[in-house]
């Protein structure tokens, strides 16, 4: 189990690749606060809404909160989402490490 760090430089792809590793969960990352997929090319910098602040790094650990940890990417100007390997939906309160699948 090892965290996953998060800072502006880290590109979509590699994100949902180490997230999908580590959690066998789907991460949705879109383009600022739109409901727009962010394209896997770009970094959370060039994806992130133009008034967030930047300089923004901190880690995805097992035991957040799905809720938490949506709302640590908000406060970095992203939206996420987090699904089931299958789509469905998680609710906000459950730990990653709970709803681990790897």
């Amino acid at each position: 189990m090892a965290d996953i760090s998060i800072n502006g430089r880290k590109k979509v792809a590699t994100l949902k690749r180490e997230f999908k590793a580590e959690y066998g969960l789907t991460l949705d990352v879109k383009k600022g606060n739109s409901n727009i997929s962010a394209s896997p090319g770009k970094t959370l910098a060039q994806v992130r809404a133009e008034d967030a602040p930047k300089g923004s790094e901190f880690s995805i650990r097992a035991n957040m909160k799905i809720g938490n940890l949506e709302k640590k990417f908000q406060q970095m100007g992203v939206k996420i989402n987090i699904k089931t390997s299958r789509g469905g939906h998680i609710s906000n309160d459950k730990t990653l490490g709970s709803v681990r699948t790897k």
